[in-house]
């Protein structure tokens, strides 16, 4: 019995590490972003947040969507953080976003569902995105 529930163990993981792999096609958006934080708040609360409001609640919207909260340690954007946004394929992406970024019209729904989030995220800190979208070769 115990080897049973130790296969099972491993399996679980080994599907877990290989789901997470890039694959050929898959789209990434990497946003990063330039935060101001009002008065009394730290990054780490900002970043709390973020993790635990903001990219499950895009991830809930969009099931085929993953975020990830990066910060940056070394090179020109050290210090500061930004998100890693993956769909499976840039097709995935575009019911959701027109090439230029901006949502379309099932982006707009989600927007406006999401907008008593970035409301609560507001009381933390402003913040401007820059972002450039890859798909792996």
């Amino acid at each position: 019995m115990k080897k049973l529930i130790l296969s099972f163990i491993l399996i679980a993981i080994a599907a877990s590490v290989s789901a997470q792999a890039f694959k050929k096609g898959m789209f990434i958006s990497i946003h990063t972003t330039n935060v101001t934080l009002q008065p009394g708040v730290t990054l780490d609360q900002y970043k709390e947040f973020y993790m635990t409001k903001v990219i499950p609640e895009y991830e809930n919207l969009i099931p085929e969507l993953k975020g990830y909260l990066v910060s940056a340690v070394r090179g020109e954007k050290k210090g500061s953080i930004g998100t890693m946004w993956t769909f499976s394929t840039e097709k995935e992406r575009e019911k959701y976003f027109n090439d230029d970024g901006t949502p379309t019209e099932v982006g707009k729904a989600n927007q406006q569902k999401m907008q008593p989030v970035f409301d609560e995220l507001s009381k933390l800190g402003t913040s401007i995105n820059t972002y450039t979208d890859w798909v792996v070769q």
